[in-house]
């Protein structure tokens, strides 16, 4: 799955990438009711995503942070509360390509690091964790399972390590709106949470607007609307 990560990043590593993209976006259930509103706010270097319930109460704010240059330099989720949770921080090399990516993850006031290093292809060159301060390997580990989490767009979230039924860390990574190909031999699940009470589906109905932009995705079982999401543009 790095591989999809490293395409993510090198998307939307320059400013640019946000012209035309949406701004609100609108979740229901499956009786139409409104559960969740996402907004974009745009700023000078500066992207943020906030996310609502149905109550207009802000369950997470997600900035996408730029440098100077207009190149991607992180990205730091916060709580409705606006605790920083998780920060990616992204390294260039001399060529402006993604050379390292930086996870820190806050989790019972402990701080999980992992470090994922690229070649000039794009492929993973290395790979790295820390808890706290402290180099971690998992050599002495009996059993290590690795359980990814995908969000109704089925993109990529979460990635969670453990070892049987003991919580090791978790990554979190902010992923855009994106259907991501080759998850047929991944178990795709969405996260549960204030805004979704379903954790399958078996297909999905796509809308667009006028100027071929996607706006409408139905989330279908068996025929069965289990949940909707609109997007608005400028």
């Amino acid at each position: 799955m790095t591989e999809k990560l490293i395409e993510f990043f090198e998307e939307i590593k320059d400013f640019t990438f946000w012209k035309g993209q949406w701004i609100k976006k609108l979740v229901y259930d499956g009786k139409g009711t409104l559960k969740g509103i996402y907004e974009r706010k745009f700023r000078d270097k500066e992207v943020k995503e906030i996310c609502k319930d149905n109550n207009k109460k802000v369950i997470n704010i997600k900035e996408y942070r730029y440098g100077e240059e207009g190149l991607l330099d992180k990205i730091v989720i916060k709580n409705g509360d606006g605790t920083v949770e998780y920060i990616n921080e992204i390294i260039y090399d001399e060529e402006d390509n993604i050379s390292e990516i930086h996870t820190t993850t806050l989790e019972r006031k402990i701080r999980f690091s992992r470090v994922l290093q690229f070649n000039k292809d794009k492929t993973l060159k290395g790979e790295e964790f820390k808890i706290d301060k402290d180099k971690i390997t998992f050599e002495s580990l009996d059993n290590v399972i690795i359980d990814w989490m995908f969000n109704l767009d089925k993109s990529l979230i979460q990635v969670v390590y453990k070892d049987e039924r003991v919580l090791l860390f978790k990554f979190s990574y902010a992923i855009r709106d994106v259907f991501l190909s080759g998850m047929d031999k991944y178990d795709i699940r969405t996260k549960r949470g204030n805004l979704f009470n379903f954790t399958k589906f078996d297909d999905i109905e796509i809308g667009y607007d006028k100027k071929g932009r996607v706006n409408k995705l139905n989330y279908l079982l068996k025929g069965q609307a289990l949940g909707k999401i609109e997007y608005g543009f400028e």
